[in-house]
């Protein structure tokens, strides 16, 4: 247990597994489509995220009135999953010489997975100076117990930072996230959204969309979708050719998300003479479909197109189900500004905990993610 006292006259429960909480009494307050941060999401990800150290469910209350949920938790985390592919040459050279180089405690405000959205859930805004200040204090106790080196607060948007600033005055750097993408439907059918197109992205899409001809592709609703280790195989041969690596998942947190009875599902997949190319997960809320993570065969990836054909056809399902947003989630850049999504600031706050080193730390950690591209398109016919 942790032992704080909070700023002000808040009070707290904090608890070390999902498995010792009341559910109606966390999920009070979060809005159903709120689903990170819901009782059943956060009880499917604690167990069957591989490299978490400890937990933290944290909510804070005035007198018997609950004000805030927050989620923290800690990992050892291997810094050769953070760096860039050229940097990951030198500590593997290191390492031949310090085995155990380069491995550091990281306590983080946020979930366990990148889903590209905070822990922090305040329902009373007249107490979010409060609130913060208080989580600054469990912050520090942990640190001080777990010997944690770098905090990280992560993944708020600009309108989130409103909020969230105030912990600047308590030595935490405003560090640039991983941008997010997000695709606004607004089309009533993918061939409407075709012809939007200006000639030379329709004719690029059209060379992907013909490789469709020979494939299978099919969309599995949560009550018909299976997920064995054919498709977790996929999933750990992007996981692992990804340069930034925070969570591991175990093939149990595709089975449970797709086998939930507390949200919508579906499942993408793409086959070539029964062989699996490719899938994707998705979970389905009123008016968004909300991509969760990705599984291709690489060494058939070009060949067949197969991760732009998986991206094309959420699209094609998000508009013959009238979805209003896509969010396609972080990375791939680049082919995301083409098709027409919009970038998203994804900012993070980072806590060195010893003073010597913390201004050359913070320097580093704000050079890992580039800001948003200033790329310049211009997609779609006028």
């Amino acid at each position: 247990m942790v032992n704080v006292k909070l700023h002000g006259n808040l009070s707290l429960k904090i608890f070390r597994s999902i498995d010792s909480i009341d559910k109606n009494e966390w999920d009070l307050g979060i809005e159903k489509d709120d689903f990170y941060m819901r009782y059943d999401f956060l009880d499917i990800t604690e167990k069957s995220v591989l490299n978490v150290h400890s937990y933290y469910y944290i909510m804070i209350f005035d007198k018997s009135n609950k004000i805030a949920n927050v989620v923290l938790f800690s990992l050892k985390l291997d810094l050769l999953n953070m760096v860039s592919n050229s940097a990951k040459n030198v500590i593997s050279r290191i390492r031949k010489i310090w085995n155990n180089s380069f491995y550091i405690n990281m306590l983080f405000c946020g979930l366990p997975v990148s889903v590209v959205d905070n822990s922090i859930r305040i329902f009373d805004r007249k107490y979010t100076k409060d609130i913060m200040y208080s989580i600054d204090r469990i912050v520090k106790k942990i640190i001080k117990d777990e010997k944690i080196k770098i905090t990280f607060f992560k993944d708020f948007n600009d309108n989130e930072l409103e909020w969230v600033k105030c912990i600047e005055n308590k030595s935490y750097k405003l560090i640039s996230g991983l941008p997010s993408n997000d695709f606004t439907v607004k089309w009533n059918s993918f061939d409407e959204y075709v012809k939007c197109l200006r000639g030379k992205y329709r004719n690029s899409l059209r060379k992907v969309l013909e490789k469709r001809n020979n494939l299978e592709i099919r969309v599995l609703e949560n009550d018909t979708a299976v997920f064995d280790d054919c498709f977790y195989n996929l999933y750990e041969q992007v996981n692992g050719a990804s340069e930034f690596q925070l969570e591991k998942l175990s093939i149990d947190f595709f089975k449970k998300t797709l086998d939930s009875k507390s949200f919508s599902t579906k499942l993408i997949t793409i086959e070539k003479d029964n062989i699996l190319l490719g899938h994707i997960s998705i979970i389905e809320l009123e008016d968004k479909f909300v991509p969760l993570f990705i599984g291709i065969e690489k060494t058939l990836n070009k060949k067949y197109d197969t991760y732009f054909n998986l991206v094309y056809k959420i699209l094609e399902v998000a508009m013959q189900e009238k979805k209003k947003i896509v969010k396609c989630g972080q990375t791939a850049d680049f082919f995301k500004r083409k098709i027409g999504c919009m970038p998203i600031n994804v900012w993070w706050y980072i806590y060195i905990t010893s003073p010597l080193i913390r201004p050359f730390t913070e320097k580093i950690f704000s050079k890992l993610f580039p800001p948003i591209a200033d790329y310049k398109f211009e997609i779609f016919e006028k």
